[in-house]
């Protein structure tokens, strides 16, 4: 039996700490795919983020990120 190990990278920190600016250079170095979080919430949401926080409030920001982020760590190779 093979055994495949994931290859997670996770960022993480405040807003405007570069996480955004670093992911896509950091996923490239290693040949990654990466996930930007925020563009993922927008999609889904179909709104910005700024948007999201000031129609439906954190709470509902935080359920479709941690939706994104669930989805992302079933991947392999991704930042």
């Amino acid at each position: 039996m093979t055994t495949s190990k994931k290859s997670l990278v996770y960022l993480t920190g405040f807003m405007g700490s570069g996480k955004t600016t670093l992911a896509p250079i950091l996923a490239n170095t290693l040949g990654f795919a990466h996930t930007d979080t925020d563009r993922e919430v927008e999609r889904i949401a179909g709104k910005t983020v700024s948007e999201v926080f000031r129609d439906h409030g954190e709470e509902y920001f935080r359920e479709i990120e941690h939706r994104v982020l669930e989805q992302a760590s079933k991947e392999h190779h991704r930042v």
